[in-house]
Formats: C-alpha cells, sequence, structure tokens
C-alpha cells in the first residue's frame, strides 16, 4: 500500500458508503487509510473487474465532492472516456405515530419506510479530449446522445445500426469506442 506495494488476492470489501477498503487479517477487521492507495481492483459476483483510483480532475473540476472518491475508468479512448463513481446514501426510517381512539401510540409508516436502508446513487461521468467532464445520472439513449452531441447523428444512426442497449455500461462502451473512431 505505502511506497507503491503490490499486494494481490487479498479478501477486500470496497464500503462504497464511506469511500474505504477494509480487509480481515486473523478475524479482525482492518479499514485502510484511503490516502495510502494509488489504486484497487475488485471483482463483483457477476466475474467483472472494476479498477479504482482517485477521482481525475476532470471529474473533480465537474463535481467536487468527488476529490476524495474512488473512480472506476470503464473507457479510456483518445477523444473520450466513462468514468463510474459509486455511491451510497443512507435513507432512514420514516416512522409516524398515530393515535388510537383509546389514544395509544400506534406506529406505523404512511410511506411504508419501516427500515433504514442504502440506496445507491452512481453517477457516471463523459469526459472529453477537451478536459471537460459531464455528469450523467442515468444510462439512457438520450443521456448518450445528449453527452455526445457534437457528433449526434452519427451516433444515433450507429445505436440503431447495431441495436445497441444504451441503458448499460457495456451500451456505452461500445458506442464511446465508436464515436472514438470517428
Amino acid at each position: 500500500m505505502a511506497n507503491k506495494e503490490v499486494y494481490e488476492n487479498m479478501d477486500l470489501k470496497f464500503d462504497v458508503y464511506e469511500n474505504s477498503l477494509v480487509f480481515k487479517r486473523n478475524n479482525n477487521a482492518y479499514v485502510i487509510d484511503p490516502g495510502l492507495l494509488e489504486s484497487f481492483t475488485v471483482a463483483i459476483p457477476t466475474g467483472q473487474a472494476y479498477t479504482f483510483t482517485k477521482a481525475p480532475e476532470a471529474v473533480v473540476a465537474a463535481e467536487p465532492k468527488t476529490a476524495a472518491s474512488f473512480v472506476a475508468m470503464l473507457f479510456e479512448g483518445q477523444d473520450v472516456k466513462l468514468a463510474f463513481v459509486p455511491s451510497k446514501r443512507l435513507k432512514k426510517a420514516n416512522y409516524k405515530v398515530d393515535r388510537n381512539s383509546a389514544g395509544a401510540g400506534v406506529y406505523g409508516s404512511s410511506s411504508n419506510d419501516t427500515f433504514d436502508e442504502f440506496l445507491w446513487e452512481n453517477t457516471y461521468f463523459v469526459i472529453k479530449n477537451n478536459g471537460k467532464a459531464e455528469a450523467v445520472n442515468k444510462l439512457n439513449k438520450k443521456n448518450l446522445l445528449n453527452a455526445l452531441s457534437d457528433k449526434e447523428k452519427e451516433v444515433k444512426s450507429f445505436i440503431s445500426k447495431e441495436k445497441v442497449d444504451a441503458n448499460t455500461e457495456e451500451g456505452w462502451k461500445k458506442t464511446l469506442e465508436y464515436y472514438d473512431s470517428l
């Protein structure tokens, strides 16, 4: 971790909410100081691996709160890049106390939020070769065409012809690869 040492095959957990890495040794959990990390790679159950690094300047300029975040570069072309910033938000339970006819408190929730839960709030950034990054909160065709509006006609034609699913990371990567070839 320090001095650019490489550690392989560690059992790590990327705590997205706290933006930290946790590992186990001798049945004890340890949090790794994010300042000591240059990068790390995690594999998800689907078998896909993500390599995370500190947020590039373009992403931080577009969204300053990402300055301490870990970012996965999903696509790195000559003219365009796609960065992924995972994040979670804690949604607190919304309990409501009603009084029944006898005056006793009846606990319930008008919105069915009877427990705290973490919600994913991932953000993607399209970074053009001019160094500007544009935040995208949802992967879809509209946002893809907006991000690549300088070559919208060609990109739209490619998406239709190749039947690209613009709602997925793979669809965006395929389209960005095409955009980069123009």
